[in-house]
């Protein structure tokens, strides 16, 4: 399932990109997202995978520019990453809350081994 985003009656931001396969290869997991009118946000990312799985490295990242370039696992001219790096094992499920920071938001993940992990991430806003 592709990233969808959409406001619910003005009041909540919900993104969700379902089931994204993290491998060795790092990968965008949740695409430049607009999270500046909005007060709070929180990303919730789940490693799908409970046995046979690897474990995902998973970066939020966090961009200042009204129109920001590409996002990278290892960075990019218009992104800085938010936090530290977000381990995700087989079966884990995490839920981050920031204030609003910035105007654009990303997350990118990576698996650690050669076998495919499937990895969900939702982005959830609430306006000042």
């Amino acid at each position: 399932m592709a990233f969808s985003s959409e406001e619910l009656q003005g009041q909540t931001l919900t993104g969700e990109n379902e089931a994204q396969n993290a491998s060795a290869v790092a990968s965008t997991l949740i695409p430049a997202t607009d999270v500046f009118k909005y007060g709070k946000f929180s990303v919730q990312l789940e490693n799908n995978e409970s046995g046979g799985g690897e474990t995902v490295t998973a970066i939020v990242w966090l961009s200042q520019t009204e129109v920001p370039g590409a996002v990278a696992h290892t960075g990019a001219a218009d992104w800085s990453q938010l936090g530290s790096d977000i381990t995700l094992a087989p079966g884990d499920r995490e839920i981050y809350t920031w204030t609003t920071l910035g105007r654009h938001v990303a997350v990118t993940i990576v698996a650690t081994g050669a076998i495919t992990s499937k990895v969900t991430g939702r982005i959830m806003g609430r306006p000042f």
